[in-house]
């Protein structure tokens, strides 16, 4: 059970590196590492979490078109039992300037 007025905290640290496929298509590699500390779960700033993302973003007019896939390993098991993910996703956003 999670106790009322916890100090907890959780810092990600990362790097990207980008690669062109072609002149137009890059592919965004990215890894990360993060550190939580939880009173409730006893951990105390441990290496919570390894993370490494592919992404694929395409530019379309307005808008940024980035399917992407990701996997996580998180070595504690009290934070996660199975301890390996993988996601995927696509992400959508628009550049919409005032005139």
């Amino acid at each position: 059970l999670m106790e009322d007025g916890g100090n907890d905290w959780y810092l990600e640290a990362g790097v990207d590196h980008v690669v062109m496929l072609k002149p137009d298509h890059p592919l965004v590699m990215s890894g990360h590492i993060g550190w939580f500390s939880a009173e409730w779960a006893n951990l105390s700033g441990q290496l919570t979490d390894i993370s490494l993302t592919l992404a694929l973003p395409m530019d379309v007019d307005w808008w940024s078109i980035s399917p992407w896939m990701g996997f996580t390993y998180t070595p504690p098991k009290r934070v996660n039992p199975d301890q390996y993910e993988v996601h995927a996703g696509l992400s959508l956003s628009g550049v919409f300037l005032a005139r």
